[in-house]
Formats: structure tokens, C-alpha cells, sequence
């Protein structure tokens, strides 16, 4: 994937505002008349977490990028793997960019953002987005959950900041759970786990799901 130089080309869905802003402190402000809340720091006494639900589907996401996706039940029946931690939050779904040169990092502040990339996290409902801008890439990532369908829908902006094109490459990675919260045997859920692409359709699917207790 080549970047190059196109300003002005993204969409600038939540650039700072001067009008709307209210309560700020040291962590973030509601903006946009209140309408939406954003995250100037990453990194709250607490994990600052978002749910987007259309009833079907939800999507958990976190201001430092952390989270989960589950259908209809957040404990019977949830997508991907994550741990509820009041201290860390280093598990969920995470866009990266590698460079030729094999550097990488994260396009959210965990789990392998580069240090000073992270500009705002904004919460608005139904949709989550993050910026963050390093080594000549500025970018937006936004997730958002459609009404009415089993779905979320990611989407990333990124542009070149300098004047010669760049050469990298974006990944997504998500670790599956497809069962029951807080399962055991971490390891063997896993080995009954199948992927499999279908065109251009990733498919992954579990041939043992636990009820729970």
C-alpha cells in the first residue's frame, strides 16, 4: 500500500471544535453541543468504554482502543475474546500499520501505539472514532454498528504528511472467542476454533460453544 500526499482529502469528521465544548478537564469534554464526548488522554484512572448496540449486534470500545463484539448476550454469546480489567486494557481489536523497513505499531494507543500518535477518541452514538498522526501517516479509525443488521462496520482514513510517497502495509487483528465469557481452558477453545476465507470473506466458526453458569 503506497500513501500519497493528497491534503485535505480526509474527511475531518471531528476535528477540534472551539463552539460546544463544556466540562472540560484534564481527560476529555463533551462537544458538539453535548452530543458527543471526547478524549484528549488515553489513559483515565479507569478504562473509559463505549457500547454501540443496535439491539442484535454490540460493539464495546474503549478511548485507548481496547474492546469486544458479542450477538444479542454479552456473556453467552460473544464474538471476540475480552477480559473485563479495571487496570490494563490491552485486549480487542487493533488496526496496524507496518512500514518496509518492518517498523509497526497500532493505529489506538493499545496495544503497540507510537508514542505521542494518539491526538482525540471521540464518543458519539452509534459510532466510536480515534486520530492519531506518527512517521509522516496521519489517520482516522472509526467503528460503527448499522441498525437493524448482525454487523460493525470499521473504516480508516490515512494520509501522507510528507511530500514523498510511502510504502506500508495495514493489518487487523482479533483474537476469536465465539462462546461463553470467561471460559476456561484457554487453550483448547482454541484448537476448536476454524478460519477459512470465501472470496473475499473471512469466516471463522467453533465447533464447541459452552452454555456458561
Amino acid at each position: 500500500m503506497k500513501a500519497v500526499r493528497h491534503p485535505g482529502t480526509r474527511n475531518g469528521s471531528f476535528q477540534r471544535r472551539s463552539e460546544g465544548s463544556k466540562l472540560k478537564n484534564n481527560f476529555g469534554r463533551f462537544d458538539d453541543g453535548g452530543r458527543s464526548y471526547v478524549i484528549s488522554n488515553p489513559y483515565p484512572p479507569r478504562p473509559w468504554s463505549h457500547v454501540l448496540s443496535n439491539g442484535i449486534w454490540s460493539a464495546m470500545a474503549s478511548a485507548a482502543g481496547g474492546g469486544f463484539s458479542f450477538h444479542t448476550h454479552a456473556h453467552f454469546q460473544r464474538i471476540t475474546r475480552w477480559d473485563q480489567d479495571l487496570v490494563e486494557d490491552r485486549q480487542g481489536k487493533f488496526f496496524y500499520i507496518r512500514e518496509d523497513d518492518g517498523r509497526y505499531f497500532s493505529l489506538t494507543p493499545t496495544p503497540a501505539g507510537a508514542p505521542g500518535a494518539f491526538r482525540e477518541a471521540c464518543f458519539s452514538p452509534g459510532v466510536a472514532k480515534w486520530r492519531g498522526a506518527s512517521r509522516g501517516l496521519a489517520w482516522d479509525l472509526a467503528l460503527h454498528v448499522p441498525t437493524g443488521r448482525a454487523a460493525e462496520v470499521w473504516s480508516v482514513e490515512i494520509e501522507n504528511t510528507t511530500n514523498r510517497p510511502k510504502a506500508f502495509s495495514l493489518f487487523f487483528y482479533v483474537e476469536w472467542l465465539l462462546g461463553t465469557s470467561g471460559d476456561t481452558h484457554r487453550e483448547f477453545h482454541l484448537t476448536m476454533a476454524e478460519t477459512k476465507m470465501r472470496g473475499r470473506v473471512f469466516l471463522a466458526s467453533k465447533r464447541f460453544w459452552t452454555i456458561g453458569a
